[in-house]
C-alpha cells in the first residue's frame, strides 16, 4: 500500500495523468507482527471470478467451460474440419503434451468460446448507456495503471480472485500482494513467464477504449523519469532488503524503474 500511495503521488503532480483521474485503489493495512497483520475490507466490490460465475451460471454455461474442451475427445467429424485437432485425444493427459500441442488445444478452446463475459457483465450492470461509458473507461484506465505498477513490483498470483472490480465505478482493484518481485516467476511447477494478466476475457472488455490503455501506459514516462525513478527504486530497493520480507520466501529482485513510453 505504501508503493501504491507513492505512486498516486506521482501521478497526481503530472497534468495528463490527473486530467485522467489515473491511480490505485487503496484499502487499510494494519501490521502487527513480521508475518500477520490486518487487512481492511474492499467495499462494494466483487472478484472476476464471482462475477464471470453469475453470469455464467445465469446462462447455464459451465463456469471451468475452456477446461472442459481442452480435456474433450475429439471426434471423426472435427479431425476431417480440422486434421490437427487428434492432439485433443492426448489433452487427458495434458502435461505430457509439447509446447506446439498445448498451444493447439488451448487454441482449441479459445476457437469455441467468445471470452465476453466480463465485457458482457459491464454492461449489464450499468444502470444506463452513460454509466456504463464511464465505468468501462474507469476500468480501462485502472487496468493500465495496475498492469505497469504490478509490472514494476513484479506481482505475480494475479488470478480472478485476487482482481475486484468495483460496483459502481468499475475500477479494477488488486488483493493478495503475497506474491511480489518476481516470485510466481520462480516457482518449481507452474512459474509464471508473462510481465502482467491481461487475457482477452480483460481486453474485450475495454471494447473501442482499447487505445486508452495504450495511452494511460504512457505514465511510464512519468514514472522513468529521473528523480521519480529513483523515488521507485529507492523504495522497491529498501523494501526489498527489509529483513521481514526475507524469512522464509524465495524472493527475486525488484525491477529497475525504466520502462519505454510508448509513442
Amino acid at each position: 500500500m505504501q508503493l501504491f500511495g507513492l505512486v498516486n503521488t506521482l501521478l497526481s503532480v503530472d497534468t495528463e495523468s490527473f486530467k485522467r483521474h489515473l491511480h490505485i485503489q487503496r484499502f487499510p493495512v494494519i501490521p502487527l507482527a513480521p508475518n500477520a497483520g490486518l487487512l481492511g475490507w474492499v467495499q462494494d466490490s466483487d472478484t472476476l471470478h464471482i462475477l464471470v460465475k453469475e453470469y455464467r451460471d445465469s446462462r447455464k454455461i459451465l463456469l471451468n467451460i475452456e477446461y472442459r474442451l481442452m480435456l474433450q475427445v475429439s471426434d471423426h467429424s472435427q479431425m476431417r474440419r480440422i486434421p490437427r485437432l487428434y492432439v485433443l485425444q492426448m489433452a487427458p493427459d495434458y502435461e505430457i503434451l509439447t509446447v506446439m500441442q498445448k498451444v493447439e488445444v488451448f487454441d482449441y478452446a479459445l476457437d469455441n468460446t467468445t471470452g465476453q463475459d466480463l465485457y458482457r457483465v459491464l454492461w449489464l450492470k450499468s444502470v444506463n448507456s452513460d454509466a456504463w461509458l464511464d465505468r468501462r473507461s474507469t476500468y480501462t484506465r485502472s487496468l493500465a495503471v495496475t498492469s505497469m505498477v504490478g509490472y514494476i513490483l513484479g506481482l505475480g498470483d494475479r488470478h480472478p480472485s485476487n482482481l475486484l472490480l468495483h460496483r459502481v465505478t468499475g475500477k479494477v482493484v488488486h488483493i493478495d500482494f503475497g506474491d511480489c518481485f518476481e516470485v510466481a516467476m520462480h516457482r518449481d511447477k507452474f512459474p509464471e513467464k508473462v510481465p502482467f494478466r491481461l487475457t482477452r476475457m480483460l481486453t474485450q472488455a475495454m471494447e473501442v477504449r482499447a487505445f486508452v490503455y495504450l495511452v494511460s501506459v504512457n505514465i511510464s514516462s512519468l514514472l522513468s523519469g529521473e528523480r521519480h525513478s529513483g523515488q521507485l527504486s529507492e523504495y522497491l530497493r529498501d523494501h526489498h532488503a527489509s529483513p521481514s520480507r526475507q524469512q522464509g520466501l524465495p524472493y527475486g529482485r525488484p525491477r529497475s524503474v525504466c520502462i519505454r513510453s510508448l509513442d
